[in-house]
């Protein structure tokens, strides 16, 4: 998430010492593909070759599977968290543009930030996301399952008409930051391996460019144990950023979100506000992108009834209009959850999405 990094492993106890997570076992694999490439889960995940002409992969993960060292590298164990980077140079001669992406991953994977590097840094190399800290701009933020995935985005596997002139560029050999929570809640260990394939649009088609929205809230909560709060953050759209047009955006909790309700309020002709809820989302695990635009029809919501869903049609804020959101936490836990990247002992109440004109709006709440 923009502003923090967490490296290294975490390890999430209750308070007997033993781990906090749900033990869950994962489904068993099928397919011919499953144990060829390594002896984890997931080896069916792995997407196949891309022609340079569509696209580039991105990858997180050991580079040579028949190295113990590198696979070692990325394990994760049953009950242990890991946020780190890996950085992956794409392979395209010329300016990649896109709109259109897929992510694959292994069984492990709560989210992942993905980011063009903008200093130097080796192909492969991994760590800390130490590197990443020197220059990087924010490509997009990925939730994921620990039952291993694939997403492809826009999620409805439609561009809107009014969205499909607008890209993303990479510059040639573009070098991806590529920042991985990952979380073992099953019963067996698991290799950590995600892959993004960018695919490419005709220069000619490109007319204009998408920013990311990237909303942090509750950076100083503190939820007793056994107790209940609601975290509210409030995004104002100010000179430099709009008028702007919200494509998508998704809510992002840990553990204890039960709710993830948003807002949009605007001034009002009167004086008066008005305030419309556009988004319900109740399941911290998965990716509850909702897309605003002229062909995607979203499930119609009310506040905390349980649906999840969101307001359907274009999106447009003004200079002035906010964009508000809260999270509704319940800490069934012996810790005190603070803002942290720890899924099940720590807590964030953040908004990702993407938005039309700019490069990034970033808002920071209490």
């Amino acid at each position: 998430m923009m502003g923090f990094v967490v490296g290294g492993a975490v390890a999430c106890s209750g308070a007997d010492g033993s781990s906090a997570f749900p033990r869950e076992p994962l489904p068993p694999e099928s397919g011919d593909c499953s144990g060829k490439l390594t002896p984890y889960p997931g080896d069916c995940r792995a997407p196949g070759p891309v022609d340079p002409s569509e696209g580039a992969v991105a990858h997180y993960g050991p580079l040579d599977y028949s190295d113990p060292e590198q696979l070692s590298a990325f394990v994760i164990l049953p009950g242990k968290e890991f946020v780190d980077c890996t950085y992956s140079q794409l392979s395209n001669d010329v300016p990649l543009h896109y709109n259109r992406y897929s992510v694959y991953s292994r069984p492990s994977m709560h989210h992942v930030i993905l980011y063009a590097q903008q200093t130097p840094v080796a192909d492969g190399y991994h760590d800390d996301c130490t590197e990443k800290r020197h220059g990087a701009t924010l490509l997009a933020v990925l939730q994921g399952g620990i039952q291993g995935s694939r997403y492809d985005y826009p999620p409805s596997g439609r561009l809107a008409p009014e969205n499909e002139g607008l890209a993303t560029t990479l510059a040639p050999h573009q070098m991806i930051a590529y920042e991985m929570h990952s979380v073992n809640a099953t019963d067996q260990p698991l290799l950590r391996e995600n892959w993004t394939v960018f695919y490419a649009m005709p220069e000619a088609e490109v007319k204009g460019n998408v920013g990311q929205m990237a909303f942090n809230g509750g950076l100083s909560m503190r939820i007793e144990p056994h107790t209940k709060q609601t975290i509210t953050n409030s995004c104002v759209v100010s000179s430099s950023t709009g008028p702007v047009r919200i494509m998508d955006f998704f809510g992002h909790m840990h553990a204890h979100g039960e709710r993830f309700s948003a807002w949009v309020t605007r001034p009002g002709a009167n004086g008066t506000p008005t305030r419309s809820l556009v988004y319900e989302s109740y399941d911290w695990s998965i990716l509850d992108l909702i897309e605003f635009n002229s062909v995607k029809k979203n499930t119609p919501v009310e506040y905390d009834s349980g649906t999840a869903g969101g307001y359907s049609g274009a999106l447009e804020l003004n200079v002035g209009d906010r964009l508000e959101y809260e999270c509704a936490m319940n800490n069934t836990s012996e810790a005190v959850l603070t803002f942290s990247a720890q899924a099940f002992d720590g807590e964030m109440c953040n908004l990702f999405g993407s938005f039309t004109p700019g490069t990034l709006w970033s808002c920071v709440g209490d």
